[in-house]
């Protein structure tokens, strides 16, 4: 587990860039704290954020993420998401062949 404070640190996150990370929900006031996947997820929007997609874009992007796999709990831990100009497309794959037999 992770503070905010710590979680800030290793990210080397800007005021700005924590804002945008509370705007998607991926950084919660929690007394626990934050757990790794929650920390995965906060450096995978980062980057996206910092190559360029808005936070819209990400939200978008997690939200249809979420739709397409339920299953999934942390998309942003569990999925990749690329940015592809204008938009933030999913890295979903369907399962291997011989899996769907």
């Amino acid at each position: 587990m992770f503070s905010l404070r710590e979680l800030t640190r290793l990210l080397r996150l800007s005021p700005k860039r924590r804002s945008q990370l509370r705007r998607l929900g991926l950084l919660r006031e929690d007394p626990r704290g934050v757990r790794f996947r929650e920390l995965v997820s906060a450096r995978a929007a980062v980057q996206l954020l910092e190559s360029g997609a808005s936070v819209r874009q990400v939200r978008a992007a997690l939200d249809g993420a979420r739709r397409l796999a339920p299953h999934v709990q942390t998309p942003l831990a569990e999925l990749r998401l690329v940015l592809q100009h204008p938009t933030v497309a999913s890295g979903l794959e369907p399962a291997p062949r011989a899996a769907r037999e």
